[in-house]
Parts: C-alpha cells; structure tokens; sequence
C-alpha cells in the first residue's frame, strides 16, 4: 500500500487496539479483555502487508531487499530507543536476577525472539510479569517472524494466478488447527509461537481480495465487528482460554472492521483528530507503555491506584508520541537511513544491545552494580534454591506410614512444599512420619465436586480446561490413597486463591468423612516481594522490617483472614512469625541470609528460620 492509499479507519482501528491494551495493563478491570488489542493488531498487520506485497508483485516493483529494508525502517529505531532506554533504566533499578532475566529479553527482543524467550521461560517459578519490563515485545517478535515468511509465500503464489488467495486460506487453517491442538498440551506455546498465530494474520490478509462493499454493507460490517472485539474487551479475562476458538472473535471483528471501514459512516468517531493523532503514534505508544508501569509497580509495589493508572497512560501518550516524533517517523522516511547505511547501522544497533545484555547474563546480572554488603544476599543460585523447596517433597512423596509414629500427610503445592522444608529443618521427622501428596498450584484446592468451581471460578482451569481432569485425578487418587485412611493429621498449603479457599471448608469435611484426620490449613506468607529485592530496593541491611511492613499483600491478609474464620484453631497462622508485628517484618535471618528468595518461596535460611521461631506453634497448634 503506497502512503497515497491511506486508510485513515485502519489508523483510528490502531488507536482502539493501543487505548484496550494500555488501560488493560494499567489496571482498569472493566476492560479485563483488552490484551485482545494485540490480535487487532496482528489482523491489521495480515492485511497491509499482504496488500503491500500482492500490488507491487502485481507492477512488478516487489523485491524482498526493498521490503525488509521499509520493515527495518519502519520497526528498528522505536524498538532500539526503548530498549537502550528501558535497559539503562534497569540497571539502576533493578536486583541482579530481574536484570540478568531482562538482559536475556534484551537481547532475544532486538534479534526478534522475545517471543521464543518468555515462552521458555514460563512455568511455575517463573518471575511474574510485572518484573518483565519488555514482557510485550513478544508481540514483536511473532510480527517480525511472520515477515520473514509471509512475503516469500504470496510472491510466489500471487505470480501463480489464483492460488495466492487459497494460499491464504490453507496457511490460516493449518495454523487455527494448530493452535487448537497446542492449546491441549501447552498453552504458553499456543500463546507465544508464531505457527499458533498465523491465522490471525491470515484473516486479514483475506481482506486483499476482497471488494469494497458499499454504503449499507460497510455500516453492517464494521458495526458487527467493533461489537464483537468490544464483547472480548468486555467479557474475556485472565481465564479465558486463549488464543483458541476465543481467538476467533475479535480477529473476525478486525477482519469486519477493515472490511468496512473506507466506507462506513459507523467508522467517523475513529477518523477525528485524536484518534487518528493515537492510531499513528500506535506502535511508539506500545513500546513504551509496558516499561512505565513495571516502574511504576516496582517503585511503589502495588497495584495503581484509578489516579496513578491514568497517570501511567498519560505518560504513555506522551513518551509515546515523542518517540514516534523525533524517532519512528524522521527515520522511516529518512533518505540517509538506506542501503548499506541502514545495515551497518542496524547491526551496530543490535550489538550495542546483544553484548551488554550478553555480559550481563554471564555475570548474573552485574552483581558489581551493588554495594559490598549487599553482594552476598544476591549471591544464590535460583536454579539450586528451587531444586531445595521440591526435594524432600519429592522424596517424601513415596513414603509410607510406620506403626507407632505419628502420621503426617502434607497436601498441596509448593507452599506445603516449604512447610516440609519448615517441619524437617526442625528436625521433626524424628518424631513423625510424613508423606507428602502434590497439587499443581492452579488446582488450587485439594478437592472440589461444584463443576462451577473448575467451569468458571478457578482463572487456571477456565484457560486451561485440560488442567481439570488433572487436578481431579490427583483429588480422586488423594481419595483413595493408603496414606489419607491412615493419617493422623491432614495439613493442607496452597498459594491460595480467594477462590480456591472460600472451598476449602467443604474439601476439608470430604476429606474427614474418608479419613479418621483432622484437617488443618496453613495461611499464606508472601509478602509483595522477596527478601532479595528488599534488600536491593533499600539499599542497606538497616531498616528493612520497615520497608517490608509497607508491602503486605492485601490477598494474603485478605484470605488468611478467610480461612481464619472457617477453621478456627485449626488454622496455621505463619504470617504472624512473617511480620510479627504491624509495622515490622522479616526479611533476614540473623546470619543476614535472606527468608524468601522469591514473593513466596523459601531459601533454606528462610525455613530453617521458621523451624526455630514458628514450627513449635505451629506443631503445637496441630498437636503433632
């Protein structure tokens, strides 16, 4: 498409896309399903470029040097300003394992693979977003792939008659089945990967042979599809299993958007100034947004408030359309920035960001950048930290009750985990048997027969649905084990969720109608953040209970209290021994090694901490 066939409904469908995905992230709720503003812009991408490539193909001006050369200019200098910038903000903010996971983001999102990155970096323990400064590049990096195959595959077809069209068509399909077929065995890939995706750009690269319908049609059409994307605004949420046949809806209503909109008077709101001034800034103002608020969130630690998060997109606008000014836009039409220019200058671009972030990754995220007495509190291993919460759970788990002891069956994800860390530090299990029996965290629950619970309350089965059968045969096989019928005492620990443990009452009375046990529940006792990152926010050993009193996380206080009130004394407070008092909470042991090395999760230090100042109340309240 040629700048003299400007789509200025495209433009204003690139502000309604951009305006979701920023107020989503700044934590308006209402617009729970704005991550969909991202699909909008694969559809959209389908269509320009697959115009793009189909017209000059046709007049015989199509070479894949020229087309590369507009995508570089087009893409290269917003994303490299954000990432230089983004990258030397990290550095002064952030604790060496954030900044060595962000250098490796770096890196991967310059070489157009932030996508395959977050993707291999997904799982359980894995940092959560709000760490991620460049988390949203992934987007980039499934559009930059789509580029290097697209253009090879309509070229060819447009110059073999008809077949470009079913060309389309087949790549679309194969891709949709694809996704749907990921979608039960790894829902991340089906996310991440571009093979998942494609047939949203192929939805819209449909679009190019279709005609232009008129006045009525183009109103219906545009209508119909700006609903149906509103509709997933509206109604899709973190547990909407996605992309997927959810995916479906709002690329169709792009499809019907771009179909009708050159000529649908519906589509006038989206031509004035302020959105076609947004539509063109779109991709400056995505760069940047994502980066502002994992700033703002580790400056403050919380949620934004209304104000801060109107802030946040204020600021988002602005930056935004300051890079698209003096950056994106300059550069792209730059007569200086082509040729063997734009080469050179690209490639010293990217190894200005590989090699830092490279350096970085080697040395565990420039531990140098702190002072000598913070350095040993950043000196742990996660991978070795991780390996220490599973192993006597794992080896605990094919135990078996012996006479004469006191049987201990310990239930539920990686907290309870940490609770046999907690109870074996103590050197109780001279006194006990344990077993331990393991959930995934997403179960969240060890039993629940209400099918609402799994269909529309748990955010992990609701996008997952292969994750229900999973956590009811762990449930049905807790059910029938050997251990629970000889079980003594039941303790049950999840990173619970509010829904998770509004159920867990009646889990726990299915669970003593099968067992002679009494059921006892242990509270949450994450903080906002880890010991590590307190240390590092504060800058010094003094003054860090104080720091950490100011990030309780109302959830937790919030369902500790929940559970309080269902089991009564045979609730397990540990949040108490966490911050023992209002305005002081633990952070190092008294050898300065830290407690948590993540928001939840137990260094050794830290469950040899509570084996000496919690487990005997806590042991004592369970009468093990």
């Amino acid at each position: 498409m040629n700048r003299f066939d400007y789509r200025p409904d495209i433009d204003g469908l690139r502000a309604f896309a951009v305006s979701a995905v920023v107020l989503f992230h700044a934590g308006f709720s209402t617009l729970s399903g704005g991550y969909v503003g991202v699909d909008v812009f694969f559809v959209i991408s389908g269509y320009l470029i697959t115009k793009i490539v189909v017209e000059r193909v046709r007049d015989g001006t199509f070479s894949f040097s020229d087309f590369y050369a507009r995508r570089a200019r087009r893409l290269f200098p917003a994303l490299f300003s954000t990432i230089f910038v983004t990258f030397f903000c990290a550095a002064f903010i952030q604790g060496p394992d954030d900044f060595r996971s962000f250098s490796g983001s770096a890196a991967m999102a310059i070489l157009s693979l932030s996508n395959v990155y977050f993707w291999m970096q997904s799982g359980y323990f894995d940092a959560a977003a709000t760490t991620k400064p460049l988390l949203h590049t992934w987007s980039l990096g499934v559009e930059e792939q789509f580029y290097l195959i697209w253009p090879a595959i309509i070229s060819a077809s447009v110059r073999k008659g008809r077949l470009a069209l079913m060309a389309v068509a087949a790549f679309g399909l194969i891709s949709f089945t694809a996704c749907l077929l990921a979608m039960r065995f790894d829902l991340t890939a089906a996310f991440f990967l571009t093979p998942f995706r494609i047939f949203e750009f192929a939805c819209g690269a449909a679009l190019v042979w279709a005609k232009t319908p008129g006045r009525l049609s183009s109103d219906i059409a545009y209508t119909t599809g700006g609903l149906a994307i509103l509709y997933a605004i509206l109604q899709f949420d973190a547990g909407t299993s996605f992309p997927g046949w959810h995916a479906a809806l709002p690329t169709l209503g792009t499809a019907m958007m771009i179909y009708g909109g050159r000529n649908a008077v519906a589509a006038l709101p989206l031509k004035t100034a302020p959105a076609l001034l947004i539509g063109r800034a779109s991709y400056s103002i995505y760069l940047v947004h994502w980066p502002i608020i994992v700033f703002w969130l580790h400056a403050t630690g919380r949620d934004l408030d209304t104000l801060q998060g109107v802030a946040a997109i204020a600021l988002s606008i602005l930056l935004g359309y300051l890079l698209h000014g003096f950056i994106e836009r300059p550069l792209r039409y730059s007569h200086a920035f082509q040729g063997r220019r734009l080469v050179t200058i690209c490639a010293s671009a990217t190894a200005l960001i590989v090699a830092p972030s490279l350096h970085s990754w080697a040395t565990k995220g420039w531990t140098w950048r702190l002072p000598e007495a913070l350095r040993g509190v950043n000196s742990y291993d996660m991978d070795v930290l991780t390996k220490y919460v599973w192993a006597n759970d794992i080896r605990l788990s094919s135990n078996t009750f012996k006479p004469g002891r006191k049987h201990i069956l310990i239930v539920g994800d990686s907290q309870s985990a940490d609770f046999t860390n907690i109870l074996l530090e103590g050197t109780h299990e001279r006194n006990v048997d344990i077993v331990t029996y393991t959930f995934n965290y997403g179960c969240n629950i060890p039993y629940a027969d209400d099918q609402q619970y799994w269909d529309q309350e748990n955010i992990y089965t609701t996008s997952d649905p292969s994750l229900e059968e999973k956590c009811k045969e762990r449930s049905n096989a807790l059910l029938s084990s050997p251990a629970l019928k000889k079980a003594d005492v039941v303790i049950v620990a999840f990173l619970w969720e509010r829904y998770g443990a509004k159920r867990m009452r009646a889990a726990a009375d299915k669970i003593e109608s099968i067992s002679p046990a009494r059921v006892y529940v242990l509270g949450r006792k994450n903080l906002l953040k880890s010991s590590i990152d307190f240390v590092n926010m504060n800058g010094k050993l003094d003054g860090l209970g104080s720091l950490a009193a100011r990030f309780k996380a109302s959830d937790t206080l919030f369902i500790n209290n929940m559970l309080a009130q269902q089991f009564g004394n045979r609730y397990l407070d540990i949040f108490s021994s966490v911050c023992p008092d209002q305005d002081k909470c633990v952070v190092l042991d008294e050898k300065q090694h830290p407690i948590f090395y993540d928001a939840a999760h137990l260094t050794q230090s830290g469950a040899r901490y509570f084996a000496k100042h919690a487990a005997r109340k806590l042991t004592d309240l369970a009468n093990l």
